[in-house]
């Protein structure tokens, strides 16, 4: 009795292994079958060059050497020829799509509009892909962090304070928060160009415990996915990417000043957006910390601080001692005035600003976009769609599932070349003159 009993419970042990073992081989097969439906319809383009083929960032020369008309007929042939080859269409993405706006060391309208023509695509086949990076202050830290040249291996402190009388790495500096760090500002001047945009809110990403290139993947092409991620690449996860510096210069307080700043300056965007957000032209993924700390009575004071990136510079380096490199702020804006503080705002920056009724328009940046372009039909079904995801280099760090075999690019290239309308019973001003206000008493 008990040898039959034994052999029953061996044989449903038995059992439960093979029903075990069979589900598993669904899952895989499922898997398989999600993961080829994601890769098969979308494509990345590959460049070749004189030896051999050439790293994800080539697509950025297409920005910083304007005038390079061999490569960009080379780089532009074959987008071309994947965009034939690709039911979907194809993605390309680089740092450099953020050149964009007035603070904007380069330009890249001109290439966009310049490979939308090559490729003989509307508008509204065009899709860019944003990243807004939050906490907002994580990304400026990260820039800093993530510098070349002279500044590899500087403080923070130094970082601003010995750009402040450089007129060139002050113009670097501008281009960091006026484009690199405006996600925004580059969503206005996309949509205004008639493209569309999607823009992912990485507050909402990693609250939710997803991956960026997951979410690019199933959210935004579409593809076949499980549980949110991109069918066996589920554990695929980010790479690490960071670099260790230390940012003591300023104590939590300080901090929280600089991200309120930040927050600040894209709320000056909510009402500007606002109108392609209802038609369409512009989607929100993951929406949750974008335009969160928003007041509604701040409108006038928010829109100040568009375009104003001269204050954002110098009410951070009113932060800073800067001992060794002295700086002259009389004629600019501390951190306090810059936030609205003490119902201040005024005299900015040399008369900049007089009072923050002046109306400014600013079309910046981001530090990563990934530009989507679609064949003018409309996609396939769930079970049908494909995803190429690309990695960003900065602004996050996407997965390692999407790497290149071939992303790693020297410093020498392979071709041989070098590479709204409010009132104004909300404005608020920062800055009182006190030697101003005698003069006007004097004149009273």
């Amino acid at each position: 009795m008990h040898t039959n009993t034994l052999h029953k419970q061996q044989q449903q042990q038995q059992q439960q292994q093979q029903q075990q073992q069979q589900q598993q081989q669904q899952q895989q097969q499922q898997q398989q079958t999600c993961t080829q439906n994601s890769l098969e319809y979308w494509r990345w383009p590959r460049v070749m060059g004189t030896y051999g083929t050439h790293g994800t960032k080539v697509f950025g020369r297409l920005v910083t050497e304007p005038n390079n008309d061999i490569l960009h007929r080379s780089i532009m042939d074959t987008i071309a020829q994947s965009m034939n080859e690709a039911p979907n269409g194809v993605i390309v993405g680089t740092e450099e799509f953020d050149q964009v706006g007035p603070d904007a060391l380069n330009n890249a309208i001109p290439a966009i509009k310049k490979l939308i023509r090559h490729l003989n695509l509307n508008n509204e086949d065009v899709t860019f892909v944003l990243n807004y990076r939050s906490p907002r202050l994580d990304q400026w830290v990260s820039i800093w962090k993530h510098e070349e040249g002279d500044f590899m291996d500087s403080t923070y402190e130094d970082f601003l304070c010995m750009s402040h009388n450089d007129p060139a790495e002050r113009r670097r500096r501008f281009d960091m928060l006026g484009a690199q760090m405006n996600p925004l500002g580059a969503a206005q001047i996309f949509l205004e160009e008639g493209w569309k945009v999607k823009l992912i809110d990485m507050g909402g990403v990693e609250n939710d415990d997803k991956d960026i290139s997951h979410v690019i993947g199933c959210r935004v092409l579409l593809a076949g996915c499980i549980d949110g991620f991109l069918g066996s690449l589920g554990d695929e996860l980010p790479r690490e990417n960071a670099v260790e510096k230390p940012f003591d210069e300023l104590n939590d307080e300080e901090s929280g000043k600089m991200e309120q700043l930040f927050q600040n300056r894209d709320c000056g965007y909510q009402h500007s957006l606002k109108k392609w957000i209802d038609n369409g032209q512009m989607e929100i993924e993951y929406q949750d910390t974008l335009w969160k700390s928003c007041e509604s009575g701040r409108q006038s004071y928010y829109t100040s601080l568009v375009g104003a990136t001269e204050v954002l510079f110098n009410a951070f380096l009113s932060q800073l001692e800067c001992k060794d490199n002295p700086h002259d702020l009389r004629d600019g804006i501390t951190m306090d005035q810059a936030l609205g503080n003490n119902n201040t705002i005024g005299h900015m920056v040399n008369g900049f600003v007089e009072a923050v009724l002046i109306p400014l328009v600013f079309l910046g940046g981001v530090g990563y976009v990934m530009m989507m372009m679609l064949k003018g039909k409309q996609q396939r079904r769930l079970d049908e769609r494909g995803i190429a995801v690309v990695q960003a280099e900065m602004t996050p760090y996407p997965s390692s599932a999407f790497q290149d075999d071939h992303e790693n690019e020297g410093g020498g290239d392979d071709d041989g070349d070098d590479d709204e309308n409010d009132s104004d019973d909300d404005v608020e001003e920062v800055y009182k003159d006190p030697a101003k206000s005698e003069d006007d008493k004097d004149g009273e």
